[in-house]
């Protein structure tokens, strides 16, 4: 019965734009650009300090809605890019303790709902706006420790894949802007200059105050125009 009342409900939300627009299917690349957000007021002994040292291409699919003479339009996309980070943090007393010197390639997913604001006929100009659900896949790990106190002194490299240090789920926000434009009766050109930030404390095993990203992300892509206006209101 549950499963009956979601079919239902996920129909009729998207019955008007099936009976009455367009919809985009597509795929886009670009650049991801990153900059650290952390609360380094609050940060104690033993918090470890991160900093951005690799930006990366993402790849992208989308679906857009395009309701006729309405402004307001759905959108969704699934993202995937990657980020180095390296860190530096000290585990221990001012007596004895352990040194560590980190290195990360993160590599992430995310599910982005992305309602847009849609201006012009042919040439439009888009406003986006969205929420996502950021999942990290996997976290590369290298680096080296030593300790520090009381001889001796013992050292050591650290390499690993299983992730120890960040936060599987990650929330957000996004906005921007956007342009497309037709190339053909069925292709579509999509261009976007988006912001994403996260709300929420990705490095909370490594750092106990917020820290995360904004990112600054430019792309490109090919959208495929499916109509969907019905028969009768071809007829008019």
């Amino acid at each position: 019965m549950k499963r009956k009342l979601t079919f239902i409900l996920f129909f009729f939300t998207f019955l008007p734009i099936l009976s009455f627009g367009q919809i985009l299917i597509g795929m886009k690349g670009g650049y991801n650009f990153s900059v650290p957000l952390e609360n380094s007021n609050e940060k104690s002994y033993s918090d470890a300090d991160l900093w951005i040292t690799q930006n990366s291409y993402l790849i992208s699919g989308f679906f857009k809605s395009r309701i006729q003479n309405k402004i307001f339009n759905w959108g969704a996309e699934v993202e995937y890019y990657n980020i180095g980070l390296s860190g530096h943090q000290t585990a221990g007393g001012l007596g004895a303790g352990t040194i560590y010197n980190y290195n990360f390639i993160l590599h992430n997913l995310n599910l982005i709902l992305k309602p847009e604001f849609v201006f012009g006929s042919r040439w439009k100009f888009i406003i986006n706006t969205g929420a996502f659900v950021g999942i990290l896949l996997n976290v590369s790990t290298t680096g080296d420790w030593k300790t520090y106190g009381p001889p001796p002194i013992t050292t050591g490299e650290i390499d690993e894949t299983k992730n120890h240090y960040f936060s599987i789920l990650n929330f957000g926000l996004l906005g921007g802007i956007g342009t497309e434009f037709p190339i053909s009766n069925r292709l579509i050109i999509n261009l976007e200059a988006n912001c994403t930030i996260g709300i929420t404390n990705l490095a909370k095993p490594l750092s106990s105050v917020f820290f995360n990203l904004l990112n600054l992300q430019l792309s490109a892509g090919l959208a495929y125009k499916i109509n969907c206006t019905s028969k009768r209101d071809k007829e008019k």
